[in-house]
């Protein structure tokens, strides 16, 4: 009897260890975000935007884009405030999605690399190439963007050409070589493109961009989440939550590297 009680400290000793340690893990791995459905959450993020130069213009653009897409009801997101999400879980419902989708007037969609496009377009600087992209990229996502823009648009996202990627190490070299030749150029700056590349069957691709502005004590995220799924602004107590929040996206591929601008943070 006297085993049996001990044993069953033991184990609850044990038990005790193990939720003190997931508990950890999770209180390290989560993050604070709104779907910018409200007045004040709109008001912190214009306010992030314009303290880090972005145009007004911009800000105006990317926001007419979040209040036509918040205009039809979509189920599950955040209407008022903010809501802290574990990275590890942490994902919309794709049939909510589907269903904004169809409720939807317009045909056109805008994705995530667009939508930071639109944010950041006048923060990189196009250096003269002789690189023409293969072809145009998100044909149906980006209808808001200038003929010049467009140029633009595909010169920074463009699919690279993969032949010999063993490793993430290659492939993050391959996609800042890209760039040089491309003649895109990434100035010093508190607000950055955050950007997952992958390698897959059809090349190098970008597989999720936001834009991420760095303060003081923590980093904040905007993004389009998917095209079929909400606008966000998150913010992130330290880089290794972002890059944790960013890993998601990368999870089931091989070879990926997450950048900041033309820094690369992880090569997974």
């Amino acid at each position: 009897m006297n085993k049996l009680i001990v044993y069953l400290i033991r184990a609850v000793i044990v038990l005790l260890i193990c939720i003190t340690i997931l508990l950890h893990c999770v209180n390290v791995n989560s993050f604070t975000y709104s779907n910018l459905m409200d007045t004040e959450s709109q008001t912190i993020a214009q306010s992030l935007l314009s303290e880090a130069n972005i145009s007004q213009e911009n800000i105006d653009q990317f926001f007419t884009l979040v209040d036509e897409f918040n205009s039809v009801p979509y189920k599950g997101i955040v209407e008022q405030g903010w809501k802290k999400a574990y990275i590890p879980f942490f994902s919309y419902n794709n049939e909510n999605g589907f269903a904004h989708l169809e409720a939807q007037e317009q045909e056109n969609m805008i994705n995530c690399r667009s939508a930071a496009f639109v944010l950041l377009k006048d923060h990189i600087i196009f250096n003269e190439t002789n690189i023409t992209p293969d072809r145009k990229l998100d044909n149906n996502n980006r209808f808001q963007l200038s003929g010049e823009e467009q140029l633009h648009y595909d010169l920074l996202f463009a699919n690279i050409e993969n032949s010999n990627t063993d490793s993430s190490e290659v492939l993050a070299q391959k996609v800042m070589g890209y760039w040089d030749m491309a003649g895109v150029e990434f100035p010093e700056s508190r607000i950055q493109f955050i950007m997952a590349y992958a390698d897959t069957e059809n090349g190098i691709q970008n597989f999720h961009t936001g834009v991420a502005i760095y303060d003081d004590n923590c980093i904040w995220m905007l993004e389009k989440a998917d095209p079929i799924h909400p606008y966000q602004l998150s913010r992130f107590d330290n880089q290794e939550q972002l890059i944790d929040y960013m890993k998601n996206r990368v999870s089931e591929v091989e070879y990926a590297a997450i950048f900041s601008n033309d820094t690369c943070l992880l090569k997974k």
